[in-house]
């Protein structure tokens, strides 16, 4: 019997809450695209640095490549779609005959944000919903219960700085999904990125 026996997910099914969000997303943008003109395309290429805590007994630091496309108003509001994965990596934490190995084979979201510009800089808040498919191990096999879909709301936080008219340089920050579960303990997963946004 594995010591994760314990940890075993909660079985979610999440697909009438993220269709209800993405429609209010869409009506969202549409309620503020006609008080500002169309801006444009843009394209991000970032670099993640993945860190999942659950129940103070795992821990995992994952490298994802993110890739997004975004439209945006006049009026710097806007709505992106980005996806990702991750490498497979070890837990940081060592529990006795067991290996546990962690990755996040695929990562979508859908955001809303706004930008404000000052100067070469613009600040950036989003608030999104983030799905993402881990694939965890224990001794080199699946084990029930572990890894999975999880879905939640997710926030975002990036300040960019304009290289040129098309290119700009991006830091920020991702609150993909937290959860504090009954006997269990808590789980989060958060991310710091770095990349390049190119406007096309």
């Amino acid at each position: 019997m594995y010591h994760t026996a314990s940890y075993q997910r909660d079985a979610s099914n999440s697909s009438k809450y993220k269709e209800f969000f993405i429609k209010n997303l869409l009506a969202l943008l549409l309620f503020f695209t006609p008080f500002s003109s169309f801006a444009g395309y843009e394209f991000e290429y970032k670099y993640m640095r993945i860190n999942q805590d659950l129940y103070d007994d795992f821990y995992f630091e994952m490298d994802a490549i993110n890739v997004g496309f975004a439209y945006v108003t006049g009026g710097n509001y806007g709505l992106r779609l980005e996806g990702a994965m991750s490498n497979n990596v070890d837990n940081k934490y060592d529990i006795e005959n067991e290996d546990h190995k962690n990755k996040i084979e695929k990562l979508f979201s859908v955001i809303l944000f706004k930008r404000w510009e000052i100067q070469q800089y613009s600040f950036e808040l989003g608030v999104g919903q983030t799905d993402y498919d881990t694939d965890w191990t224990v001794n080199g096999k699946d084990v029930e219960g572990l890894g999975g879909v999880d879905s939640d709301f997710s926030f975002h936080f990036t300040t960019y700085y304009a290289i040129n008219e098309d290119l700009e340089f991006l830091v920020g920050y991702t609150d993909i999904y937290r959860k504090d579960k009954n006997n269990y303990g808590k789980e989060s997963t958060y991310s710091f990125n770095i990349g390049l946004k190119h406007n096309l």
